[in-house]
């Protein structure tokens, strides 16, 4: 039952007006002494029902204290575990970065790696190229004056700089060696390379090429030799005014070297030989630089070659439509000379960015100049990575 809600007895007298009688009034008293009574009740029962509540309540909520300390406890000690986990993971880290230098070691059974820092497909690639150059390089060691890295060590760096363009003073920080030997090893590097490695740039026979010839080549000119096209690369200003206006580019509103590449139908790289300066046009590199004694009298007549370019409008409103059409077929594949000229420059930064001075020519190049050398060695790594033609 609900405890009952009792009324005061003195509202209750006033309320009704009860007459004076004594008799009356003290049946009234004795009904306001059991009223006083029964809210005295009512008050402790309902103490007694607020106290049950907050009874439950407070269980409940010791409860959810206890599943919450348990729940933090494992949030600590999987935190802890974490820490624990990561400080030691961080010391093996700077244990390996103490202990791995900046060298072959760094690329060691890690094709991936050996791809980024030397543009090379593979680690088994690196090895293979390095026991090929390793003699021709011990020849020029002095017994006296025994190299400051392993001779491994000197060719990663050599591959580094061609592959990620790095400064001399980048490799210093990172080898602690000085500039001046560093550049040492990169040059005596490039000279065994350039004499080595231009071997992998070859001129094609003209029966294999055909034998080899993508079928987008076979339906309108399956008689292909070769695609040629000139690149340039940005370089420091010259000193020497004459040499700032033989480099100037026009085009590239900027001094330049310009390079004549041949490629194959299948997208290897088979000529590429002298850097002219930027000003020099395109037709008389291709003159004067000796690519045209690469095509024999067999590929002329007995094959019929003959060059092919784009139509132009000069002295024209506009093209034909037969001429059009065979603009576009020349376009779709000439511009695989394009993506081979992009491939080569992005493997090797060396040729993306300006090069300084010194690495265009030194005063101790006599015959071929520094950079010829670089686009040389650049070009024969290049041939050694899957062609990005399709067959």
């Amino acid at each position: 039952e609900e405890p009952f809600q009792g009324h005061n007895i003195q509202e209750t007298v006033e309320e009704h007006e009860i007459s004076d009688d004594p008799a009356v009034f003290r049946i009234v008293k004795d009904l306001s002494y059991e009223v006083c009574e029964l809210q005295a009740h009512n008050e402790f029962l309902l103490r007694d029902v607020h106290v049950a509540d907050l009874k439950t309540e407070n269980e409940s909520l010791k409860r959810q204290l206890h599943s919450c300390s348990q729940y933090t406890g494992a949030i600590q000690n999987a935190y802890y575990a974490c820490s624990t986990q990561h400080a030691a993971s961080l010391l093996v880290s700077l244990s390996t970065a103490k202990t791995t230098k900046f060298g072959a070691e760094l690329i060691l059974d890690n094709d991936e790696k050996t791809q980024f820092y030397t543009g090379l497909t593979s680690y088994s690639l690196f090895q293979t190229l390095f026991k090929l150059l390793k003699p021709f390089m011990e020849k020029r060691i002095s017994k006296k004056r025994p190299p400051l890295w392993s001779i491994k060590d000197e060719f990663f760096i050599t591959l580094s700089k061609l592959r990620l363009g790095l400064l001399y003073k980048d490799i210093t920080c990172r080898s602690n060696i000085s500039e001046s030997n560093v550049s040492k090893i990169f040059h005596k590097w490039l000279d065994i390379m350039y004499r080595e490695l231009r071997q992998l740039i070859v001129w094609p026979d003209g029966e294999k090429l055909y034998e080899t010839l993508p079928i987008q080549f076979k339906k309108h000119y399956f008689n292909v030799i070769s695609i040629i096209d000139c690149f340039e690369i940005f370089i420091e200003e010259s000193l020497s005014l004459e040499s700032r206006s033989c480099t100037y580019s026009q085009y590239k509103k900027h001094n330049t070297l310009k390079v004549l590449i041949s490629i194959a139908p299948t997208g290897s790289i088979t000529f590429i030989l002298n850097v002219w300066g930027g000003r020099v046009l395109d037709k008389v590199i291709t003159q004067k630089s000796g690519f045209l004694d690469k095509i024999s009298y067999d590929d002329l007549a007995i094959r019929g070659a003959y060059l092919e370019i784009p139509a132009f409008t000069r002295g024209k409103k506009q093209l034909s439509m037969a001429e059009v059409e065979k603009t576009r077929q020349l376009a779709r594949l000439r511009i695989h000379v394009k993506r081979v000229i992009g491939l080569l420059r992005n493997k090797y930064i060396i040729l993306h960015g300006v090069l300084p001075i010194t690495l265009v020519k030194r005063p101790s190049d006599t015959n071929v100049a520094t950079i010829e050398k670089v686009v040389t060695v650049a070009a024969a790594l290049t041939n050694t990575s899957s062609s990005i033609v399709f067959k």
